[in-house]
C-alpha cells in the first residue's frame, strides 16, 4: 500500500486506476485505492481520516471539500479537487505556484513538476486559502 509522504505530490483516480505521483514517478495502481490511500497514511502517522475530517470540520467551520492534515510533524496537508467527475488529491505544501490557463489551472510544484488540472482558479484558491489556515 502506498503511503503518503513529503515526495508525494498528488493522487487521483481516472474511473480505472489510481495514480500516486511521487516527485518525479508516476505510480499506477488497479482500482479506487484514493480514500485507502488517505486513511492507511493517517493512521501510519497517528490517526485515522475520519480524525483529520472531523478536525478539519472543527477548526475551519465548514462541511465540504475538507484539508487533510495527513501528518502534522511532515506538514503533509492534502486537499480535494474536483476534475470533471473524478476527486484529485494535492498536496498542499508542495505547491510552489499555480497560475489560471484556457484549459484550467496550471500546478507548479517545488520539485519544479508541472500539471495542468481541468479546474477552476477560484475553487483551486479558496482551497489553498482552507488549507493555509490549519
Amino acid at each position: 500500500m502506498q503511503i503518503i509522504n513529503e515526495k508525494t505530490l498528488y493522487l487521483s483516480y481516472d474511473g480505472e486506476k489510481t495514480f500516486v505521483q511521487k516527485d518525479t514517478n508516476l505510480y499506477q495502481l488497479r482500482g479506487n485505492l484514493v480514500n485507502k490511500i488517505l486513511n492507511y497514511s493517517c493512521i501510519y502517522y497517528g490517526s485515522s481520516l475520519k480524525g483529520r475530517l472531523l478536525c478539519s470540520k472543527s477548526v475551519l467551520n465548514i462541511q465540504n471539500r475538507l484539508p487533510v492534515v495527513i501528518s502534522e510533524q511532515k506538514q503533509i496537508v492534502m486537499f480535494p479537487i474536483k476534475e470533471n467527475n473524478n476527486i484529485i488529491w494535492l498536496n498542499f505544501n508542495l505547491i510552489k505556484d499555480y497560475r489560471k490557463e484556457l484549459n484550467g489551472v496550471k500546478i507548479i510544484f517545488k520539485n519544479e513538476v508541472s500539471k495542468i488540472f481541468n479546474v477552476s482558479y477560484t475553487i483551486l484558491n479558496n482551497q489553498m486559502l482552507k488549507c493555509s489556515k490549519l
